[in-house]
């Protein structure tokens, strides 16, 4: 066989999404919460929905930002005295991890250069 003329394949698709219109209207008509239903035709009273992004995606977007500004979130001073008091509470109690399994798990590192 041959290649079908571009004319029958034309009638072809539109026949095809003809089809599919006909069912979205009916399951839009019939209250079914089909997906093609709610693919073609627009939500309650012919309005858009306005545009959303899947979930997760802002959130890495706003993550790659964060990460390549220089600016610290959390202030140098605040996050020092936070070192230090979880310092001091170590120091009291003993490391959270008496047996630490990798080196350095077992105590806090402090590398700060104070201003």
């Amino acid at each position: 066989g041959g290649k079908a003329p571009r004319k029958a394949l034309a009638e072809e698709a539109a026949r095809k999404k003809k089809m599919e219109q006909q069912a979205a209207e009916k399951a839009y008509q019939t209250g079914s919460s089909s997906r093609l239903a709610k693919k073609t035709l627009p939500s309650a009273g012919g309005v858009k929905k306005p545009h959303r992004y899947r979930p997760g995606t802002v959130v890495l977007r706003e993550i790659r930002k964060y990460q390549q500004s220089s600016v610290p979130l959390i202030p140098f001073t605040c996050m020092s005295n936070l070192v230090h008091q979880r310092a001091e509470q170590d120091d009291v109690s003993g490391p959270s991890n008496p047996h630490p399994q990798h080196r350095g798990e077992g105590r806090l590192d402090i590398r700060f250069q104070f201003q």
